[in-house]
């Protein structure tokens, strides 16, 4: 049986949701760029099998007996920590709503709170049906197009850009908080950025994650002929690349610069400055996860200056009260994300606590979710004698510099390409 309602390990400290749910998974929205799709047919030619799930009765097999269960999700749930729903699939598309619909209205039953991931409905009599029993939500609805003609190329399955719009509308109408995903932000996609920024702001959402579109190299094999003369190979080889081609950069500076100066709480992977975006979620969730946007938050309001060193002491302060205590199987945090990591590790187990995995993730460079990923953080260095060597606190863990005023975003992904090939820290020394 798929388990489809899992921990949310790839977005652990990126987003404050702990927990995923993608009930029927590829999903018929037919986004050429997903990942979820590209990842399936990459396992399908590799194994033989398709990876397609169906999850539903799983979920409500966990559902039933979370109070009982001795797992990190059961943990989780009792917890009362909040769902996405969903980041693999659509969970409104039309191969999932008829499984999707009467599980939230379960979890609604359950007070078990739901965040939302969604281009919108694509049955739109599903909606009144749906906001009659949610309660106040955020949700985050994808629009990344100016051109509904366009978008119909790309998105194959999903709802208009003016559906989008207005249900963002009658979301804020109902009492929920929206943020827009532009994401992928793609230069031939939004050649007149300020008028969606404009659109979204004027419907009522209150932030905006912006993305460039990226495809790794398994994935960019999966492309069929007609979906790749649909993207363009210009757009699928720029996407292919580890740092941002300056088209693209370019585009992605901008859309951030019009969403900040038009009101938008603005989000995206590695940031360094200070963001309300994640607030916008918390605002209807009592219980959620730490993100790295708290930390840096807390280094801006702390007033620290270029240079100053924080430690894990710091780090640990603010990210531990709001995680769950005692050992539990938070390795897999590790194993979703750096799994060429933990390989080489001795006796390696997945049981410990979220301390201890806090403690791993500064520790370690390599790891994608390491704090020196981060546009605004380094690991801090001091000049000796047989050349630069890492600060260290009392306890032998690493010290980092903050910076206010960051690098800028493609210094920052062609550090995060070198951190990719360095050693363990334990031996890492910079010239």
């Amino acid at each position: 049986m798929s388990q489809q309602l899992t921990a949310y390990y790839g977005e652990f400290l990126i987003s404050p949701i702990p927990l995923e749910l993608s009930v029927i998974e590829p999903c018929s929205m037919g986004c050429l760029y997903c990942f979820a799709v590209l990842g399936d047919r990459h396992h399908a030619a590799k194994s033989g099998k398709s990876k397609a799930r169906n999850g539903s009765k799983q979920a409500v097999n966990l559902l039933a007996d979370y109070q009982n269960r001795n797992t990190l999700e059961a943990q989780l749930l009792r917890d009362g920590y909040p769902v996405l729903i969903s980041n693999r699939t659509d969970p409104f598309s039309l191969s999932n709503r008829t499984a999707a619909i009467p599980i939230m209205r379960l979890m609604t039953e359950l007070e078990i709170p739901i965040a939302f991931q969604t281009k919108g409905f694509s049955r739109p009599d599903d909606m009144p049906e749906v906001l009659e029993f949610l309660k106040p939500s955020c949700w985050y609805i994808s629009i990344a197009f100016n051109d509904d003609d366009l978008r119909a190329k790309i998105e194959l399955g999903a709802p208009s850009l003016g559906d989008r719009l207005r249900l963002i509308e009658t979301l804020r109408e109902h009492g929920h908080s929206v943020v827009v995903g532009i994401n992928p932000c793609v230069p031939e996609w939004l050649p007149r950025p300020l008028e969606l920024v404009r659109q979204i702001k004027a419907a009522g959402a209150e932030g905006a994650w912006v993305q460039c579109l990226h495809l790794s190299s398994s994935q960019e094999k999966q492309l069929k002929p007609r979906e790749r003369e649909s993207l363009t190979q210009a757009l699928i080889d720029r996407a292919k690349k580890k740092q941002y081609d300056p088209a693209d950069l370019e585009c992605f500076k901008t859309v951030r610069s019009l969403c900040q100066e038009n009101g938008l709480e603005v989000y995206s992977s590695g940031q360094g400055c200070r963001s309300g975006f994640w607030e916008i979620y918390r605002r209807h969730y009592p219980k959620t996860f730490p993100t790295m946007q708290d930390f840096i938050n807390l280094c801006h309001d702390e007033g620290l200056e270029k240079g100053a060193i924080v430690t894990f002491d710091d780090f640990h302060e603010l990210m531990s009260p709001f995680l769950p205590e005692g050992e539990l199987s938070v390795g897999h945090y590790l194993g979703a994300t750096a799994h060429n990591v933990i390989r080489d590790i001795p006796n390696w187990t997945n049981r410990f606590t979220y301390d201890a995995l806090l403690a791993m993730i500064w520790d370690e460079p390599r790891y994608k979710l390491s704090p020196a990923r981060c546009e605004a953080l380094s690991y801090a260095l001091a000049e000796g004698e047989d050349g630069n060597a890492l600060i260290v606190d009392e306890n032998g863990m690493p010290c980092m510099a903050f910076n206010p005023e960051p690098c800028g975003w493609g210094d920052l992904y062609e550090a995060i390409a070198m951190i990719e090939e360095l050693p363990e820290l334990s031996a890492l020394e910079a010239g």
